[in-house]
């Protein structure tokens, strides 16, 4: 009876060192091996973050993208010019081109 109540009692130290161990690890602050406390507070100031971009994305991507300068018909129009230019100097450059390749 003594060996099994000197058992039981080495087994309740385990298990409370168990426990301690346990509860270290779960509230542990250090960065570099969070404890499921901070890597629940860590994962959610990330998400935070993520969700915040994601809703300021589209004002940043409408401030650069070509599509929102077309919302101006005086910038349409003056691209439209623009293009057709290049298209017509492109032309004419491969068209003198042709011209000397079959004169020379």
């Amino acid at each position: 009876m003594n060996t099994g109540a000197g058992q039981l009692n080495d087994g309740v130290g385990l298990r409370k060192a168990g426990f301690a161990a346990l509860a270290e690890k779960l509230n542990a602050t250090d960065l570099q091996n969070p404890g499921v406390v901070l890597g629940t507070s860590m994962l959610a100031d990330g998400n935070a973050r993520i969700a915040a971009g994601t809703r300021e994305l589209p004002t940043k991507v409408a401030a650069v993208s070509p599509s929102s300068w077309l919302d101006n018909p005086a910038i349409a129009l003056l691209l439209m010019a623009l293009l057709l230019g290049v298209a017509v100097v492109a032309y004419l450059a491969i068209r003198r081109r042709a011209i000397a390749l079959r004169a020379g």
